[in-house]
C-alpha cells in the first residue's frame, strides 16, 4: 500500500443505532471504481469543466485505479467506530482518505464519487 491509495468504508456499528447495515460486493465496487476511472480519464483528457466553464488542463501520471480489498477492509474497520473524522496514520497505513458523509435510505454507491469531483 502506497500513499497513493484511496479508501472507502461504510459507518455500520452498533454504536450508531440509527444506520443500517451496508456493504460493498462485487457489484457496488464495480459502479465505484468505473465512476471514478471514468472522471479521472476526462480529467487526464483535458474535458473537465471548472467554475465559469474554464477547462482544467489535461493531466498526466492520471493512471486507472483497480480496487484494493486490504484498503476497503482498512477503511471499514475505521468506520464501523462510528465516528466522524480522519484516521490515524498507523490505522491507515499511510493511504489517503477523503471523508464523506451521506444520509440516503437506499444504497447510492456513486453518490459520494460524483461530490468527490464536484467544483462546488
Amino acid at each position: 500500500m502506497d500513499a497513493h491509495h484511496n479508501f472507502i468504508g461504510y459507518v455500520t456499528a452498533t454504536n450508531c443505532p440509527n444506520v443500517r447495515q451496508q456493504q460493498f460486493d462485487p457489484s457496488n465496487r464495480r459502479v465505484v471504481l468505473d465512476r471514478h476511472n471514468v472522471l479521472r480519464s476526462m480529467l487526464a483528457k483535458g474535458l473537465v469543466e471548472y467554475e465559469g466553464g474554464a477547462r482544467l488542463r489535461s493531466g498526466k501520471n492520471i493512471y486507472q485505479l483497480s480496487w484494493d480489498c486490504e484498503l476497503e477492509r482498512i477503511a471499514q474497520g475505521w468506520a464501523d467506530r462510528c465516528a466522524y473524522g480522519h484516521s490515524t496514520r498507523e490505522h491507515s497505513k499511510g493511504a489517503g482518505e477523503n471523508i464523506y458523509m451521506h444520509y440516503t435510505s437506499g444504497a447510492q454507491h456513486s453518490v459520494g464519487t460524483e461530490i468527490y469531483y464536484s467544483p462546488d
